[in-house]
């Protein structure tokens, strides 16, 4: 699969919260605040207080690459589930390795290290906030506007390094959408280069 790279450095202050180029839309304040809260709870692997910012009714959904698709692979889990996720030892269906096409059958950490937290977001990566109407014009997110077309991003975005020619990029995307004024993560998918 071909993957754009994108060439960016972190902070969590708000000011240096990026934009998707050619936009002045600023990042509502409440969706910063909340996509901060949530990475610190996912450094922590602090399942049981995830569980208090995702969907109330729809639950989380998560995708093992999100990038460059035509259709997401999803799977979904009440909170009663993720709030037990650090001792779950069943192995799940998660999606199927890019390249390869074997299924990606992993324990709820196991996936973690793997495909959610498998580098420390918190200081190597830029937060980008991408708005709903932005989603729509991003072609290597087109996937992600499919599945959830009222949605909001932030995007922690690892650039990778130049001695691999940035292809050993990654990304954790927080899939919000807003209820009665009220943020709710429905969707945690990632990305990495696979080339």
């Amino acid at each position: 699969m071909r993957i754009i790279t994108f060439f960016l450095l972190f902070t969590l202050s708000l000011s240096s919260y990026a934009e998707p180029q050619g936009k002045s839309l600023r990042p509502p304040k409440d969706l910063i605040t909340k996509a901060d809260t949530i990475l610190d709870l996912i450094d922590s692997a602090d399942f049981k207080s995830l569980i208090n910012h995702i969907h109330p009714i729809k639950g989380l959904n998560f995708s093992p690459y999100a990038r460059d698709l035509t259709k997401l692979f999803i799977i979904n889990f009440p909170p009663k589930i993720i709030s037990n996720f650090r001792k779950d030892k069943h192995l799940y269906l998660w999606g199927y390795y890019d390249g390869i096409g074997t299924p990606i059958e992993l324990t709820p950490m196991e996936y973690y290290e793997q495909f959610i937290y498998d580098i420390d977001y918190k200081t190597k990566s830029e937060g980008i906030y991408i708005s709903n109407k932005d989603l729509k014009t991003q072609y290597s997110l087109n996937a992600i506007y499919k599945t959830y077309p009222g949605s909001s991003l932030v995007q922690y975005n690892y650039k990778g390094t130049e001695a691999t020619g940035f292809k050993d990029f990654k990304d954790l995307i927080l899939i919000f959408t807003k209820i009665k004024n009220q943020w709710y993560l429905e969707g945690l998918a990632h990305s990495e280069s696979t080339l």
